[in-house]
C-alpha cells in the first residue's frame, strides 16, 4: 500500500478557524470569545491555502511511505492572535480596536490542555520545495474581509 502522511494543527480560514474565536464582524457582540489560561497557549497558525499548496506539494512530490509535517511558522499565543485579529478587524471597520478587546474574557484553562503545538516542516521545505505564501497578517485580513462581505 502506498501512502503519504501531511501532518497540520491549526488553520486559519475565513470560513472557520479551529482553536481561534469564531467572528462575525457584522455584529460585534459575537466576537465575544472565552480565553483559556489568560491567551497564552501557543500554536503554529498557517492560512488554508498555504495547507492546500503544502498538501499539493505533498501529493505531486512527496516520496511514498513518508511524512511531512506541514507548519506554518507563525507560532503565536492565542491572546496575541485576537489581538492581530481584533487589529485587523479595526483597521477594516474604522470603529477604534478597543471596542473590540473589551469583549475578550478569561476562563480557567482545562485539565490536561496543551501549552504549545507546532510542528517543523523542514523537511517539506527542503524536500519539496514548499514554503507558506502568506504572512500571518495578510491572512488574518483576508479572513476578516471575507466574513465581512459575507454576513
Amino acid at each position: 500500500m502506498r501512502f503519504i502522511v501531511p501532518h497540520r494543527y491549526a488553520i486559519l480560514s475565513a470560513l472557520g478557524r479551529k482553536n481561534a474565536a469564531p467572528v462575525n464582524p457584522s455584529r460585534g457582540d459575537s466576537l465575544a470569545h472565552d480565553l483559556t489560561e489568560r491567551g497564552l497557549n501557543v500554536r503554529d497558525w498557517l492560512y488554508v491555502e498555504d495547507n492546500c499548496r503544502a498538501i499539493d506539494a505533498v501529493l505531486h512530490k512527496g516520496t511514498p511511505g513518508q511524512v511531512y509535517n506541514v507548519g506554518g511558522n507563525n507560532e503565536l499565543s492565542n491572546i496575541d492572535l485576537i489581538h492581530l485579529l481584533l487589529h485587523a478587524l479595526a483597521q477594516q471597520t474604522g470603529k477604534p480596536e478597543e471596542d473590540y478587546t473589551r469583549l475578550i474574557t478569561f476562563v480557567p484553562d482545562r485539565p490536561g490542555h496543551d501549552r504549545r503545538y507546532a510542528l517543523d516542516s523542514g523537511k517539506l521545505c527542503s524536500s519539496l520545495g514548499w514554503t507558506a505564501v502568506l504572512r500571518i497578517t495578510e491572512s488574518l485580513a483576508q479572513s476578516v474581509g471575507w466574513l465581512r462581505g459575507s454576513w
